[in-house]
């Protein structure tokens, strides 16, 4: 049985031989092209700084935001969902808008409204959002005045830059040699920026002060000191789904995508054979695309056992292995969105429920109250816990707007029935749809049942006054219904008396007539 030597012909028109490929699976099964990540900036510095690793390395966590739609798509919309739709502040309970005290918030909404030169509040919060819920640890520098201590501005730390001390009391950040430390927002001690060494309050050039940090983390029950991401658990399915975009391609990235296999029997490929293979698909197909390859080769006539010389080309469908791979980038996705508690129609994927309908408005309600909501709750906790009070606001609390679920059509159609239910007045519905009450007509604070108002259900019924001009018409109307009536009855009295006189007379069958009259 004669054995084929194989050789591919690539895209882009060169031939490579088995033996090559073999040779890069090789090298690539012994890492020598692995794509290492970048090292840890930190990598040496942790023992001798007193700092503490992370548990999952956060360069790598960074890196996998920017390599699947969907992990970071989850990440972006829970930000925004979060803290990015804009922000309020209402008054504390036992205390109405009447009474809280506006010159409170001079203060925080100047603060609030330009916390930085380069960015807005809600874009700091999102960027740090963002680190949250893709590395678990989000970081905001606090800025205050070094004499009254007011806090002047927030700017946002890139959070795969920081790390944490062993004992808790610093934060260290590093760039490339440099390093910035920074304290916990609330201690009193002033830290030296450049060595993370502690002074008593006032003790420290205001130059060499270090500012403060506040730590916003995705608990981990692994760790005391950094938080982990929403997608730790879904971590094998956001690989493999990066492995199946780049099944097709790696294998061959430094040679093409294989479009036709050669097959060689008796015969080896030698210089001459491998230039009319390559002429043709170079140059003949593109100008004919009908170009025929016609390819010579002579058996070695001084070796009597010497094989027949067959040569096959057969296409290679490449593009078969990544369509068998749908079904697996539909699980990842599912899994990768459930990890981070989306509903798909949140990251641009159609959703349909099992009985072919939209399941929008329920999963968002889902989303709404079980992720987004903790989430502002927490946030909201640490400024009114901790930003507040350094500006006296005592009246006064923060919070998020949230996300706007509701139909209002389904609560329209739900404000009419309490209305016929008299369950609601006119008025009450109005201010149920963000509308002013009707003050100058008193029975818009009434309750009806099916448009009757319920005070004058058991009233006595009298008869409503009719207009002259319908008491004219109905009169009419009696008037030639009488008329009708009459000439009728007198049609059958005439026809009664004829009938009468033939039966006097030729007609004897009398019985048989038989009147249908109105």
């Amino acid at each position: 049985m004669s054995v084929a030597n194989i050789y591919y012909m690539l895209t882009n028109g060169q031939i490579i031989s088995q033996s090559t490929l073999d040779l890069y699976a090789v090298k690539q099964a012994s890492g020598e092209l692995s794509k290492q990540l970048p090292p840890d900036t930190f990598t040496d510095s942790y023992d001798a700084l007193g700092l503490v690793e992370p548990l999952y390395p956060l360069e790598l966590l960074a890196m996998l935001m920017e390599m699947n739609t969907y992990h970071f798509r989850c990440c972006k919309v829970k930000a925004q969902d979060t803290a990015g739709l804009g922000w309020k502040f209402i008054p504390k309970d036992g205390i109405t808008n009447d009474t809280a005290n506006d010159l409170q918030l001079s203060g925080i909404k100047n603060l609030l409204e330009h916390p930085s030169k380069e960015m807005s509040f809600l874009e700091i919060m999102e960027r740090a959002l963002i680190d949250t819920e893709g590395l678990g640890n989000g970081y905001i520098e606090i800025i205050r005045d070094s004499v009254d201590e007011e806090i002047l501005g927030l700017a946002h730390i890139p959070g795969h830059t920081m790390r944490r001390s062993k004992d808790k009391t610093r934060y260290a950040q590093k760039r490339a040699a440099r390093v910035r430390w920074f304290k916990p927002f609330g201690e009193e001690r002033d830290i030296d920026m450049n060595t993370g060494d502690y002074y008593p309050k006032g003790n420290l050039a205001p130059e060499a002060r270090g500012h403060e940090i506040l730590h916003l983390l995705n608990y981990s029950p692994r760790s005391d000191y950094y938080g982990s991401s929403d997608i730790t658990p879904a971590l094998g399915a956001l690989l493999g789904d990066i492995n199946r975009q780049e099944y097709n391609l790696q294998f061959f990235e430094n040679h093409g995508v294989p479009e036709y296999i050669f097959l060689f029997e008796g015969v080896d490929l030698d210089d001459t054979l491998q230039a009319q293979i390559q002429t043709y698909f170079q140059s003949d197909l593109k100008k004919k695309r009908h170009a025929s390859l016609i390819l010579t080769a002579k058996k070695d006539p001084s070796d009597p056992n010497a094989q027949d010389i067959k040569i096959t080309a057969e296409p290679l469908a490449v593009e078969i292995k990544d369509a068998s791979f749908r079904l697996y980038r539909t699980d990842n996705r599912d899994e990768i969105l459930a990890a981070h508690g989306v509903p798909p129609y949140r990251v641009g994927v159609a959703a349909v429920g099992s009985l072919s309908g939209t399941t929008a408005v329920e999963m968002t309600e889902i989303y709404k109250s079980s992720i987004i909501n903790p989430r502002q709750a927490k946030l909201e906790w640490i400024f009114n816990q901790f930003i507040l009070p350094v500006f006296k606001v005592t009246d006064w609390q923060f919070k998020f707007l949230e996300i706007d679920t509701t139909d209002e059509d389904h609560d329209v159609s739900i404000s009419e029935r309490l209305e016929k239910m008299a369950a609601l007045s006119p008025n009450e519905v109005r201010l149920r749809h963000g509308l002013k009450k009707v003050e100058d007509n008193p029975n818009m604070d009434k309750y009806y049942i099916n448009g009757v108002p319920i005070d004058a259900a058991n009233a006595p019924r009298t008869a409503l006054p009719v207009p002259a001009q319908e008491q004219t018409n109905i009169l009419r109307a009696v008037k030639d219904l009488h008329a009708k009536l009459v000439a009728i009855a007198t049609k059958m009295v005439d026809e009664r008396k004829e009938i009468s006189g033939k039966s006097n007379g030729k007609d004897k069958d009398s019985s048989k007539f038989s009147w249908r009259g109105l």
